[in-house]
């Protein structure tokens, strides 16, 4: 093999090597549903994250603040799913999710997210009683117990929440030891 050779297959090589992975990025975009403003769920499934967010939303509901769905809780979970988790971790949070998944469809008269506000603030209130009185000792309660938490967390350490809802001061005043809770209005977010 001579020189020139070598050169054009070694450039031959390198070129298939670089676009595999735009191809397979290419191809797997064509199978995966993307959002209105370009969202594409790296680790659920196009029904997992719309359980999620429907499950959000009903512990957290828009009211004169932001909902669950306003502050995009969903897609930090996904996110944080595929960018936080071993993946030891992240399957056994997707098994979760399908655990719960597979118990809210079955609850109700039909899929969780197709039920109106009403059903499914019925179903979960008899969930979250059943978790609290079990110490989550069902996978299905600790599954939700689990997303739960996860929601919550989320929500107030959103950005949205922290400067719409909680009361933001990135540089607080001076320190008052004992003021009254009426002078304070809100409590503070970090």
């Amino acid at each position: 093999m001579n020189r020139r050779d070598a050169l054009k297959y070694t450039g031959l090589a390198f070129g298939y090597a670089a676009t595999a992975g735009t191809l397979a990025t290419m191809m797997q975009s064509c199978q995966q549903e993307v959002s209105a403003d370009g969202w594409v769920p790296s680790t659920l499934t196009k029904d997992q994250v719309k359980l999620v967010a429907e499950v959000a939303e009903t512990i957290i509901p828009a009211t004169d603040t932001p909902g669950a769905k306003d502050v995009m809780v969903h897609r930090y979970i996904d996110s944080w799913l595929t960018g936080y988790l071993t993946e030891e971790n992240r399957q056994q949070a997707v098994e979760s999710i399908e655990t719960l998944e597979a118990y809210l469809n079955e609850a109700g008269s039909k899929k969780f997210a197709d039920l109106s506000a009403e059903e499914k603030l019925e179903i979960l209130t008899v969930l979250n009683k059943e978790a609290i009185a079990a110490g989550d000792k069902n996978p299905v309660q600790q599954a939700y117990l689990s997303m739960k938490g996860q929601v919550i967390n989320t929500y107030f350490t959103s950005e949205k929440v922290g400067e719409e809802v909680l009361n933001y001061l990135p540089v607080p005043g001076p320190y008052q030891a004992c003021i009254p809770y009426e002078e304070v209005g809100k409590v503070y977010s970090l």
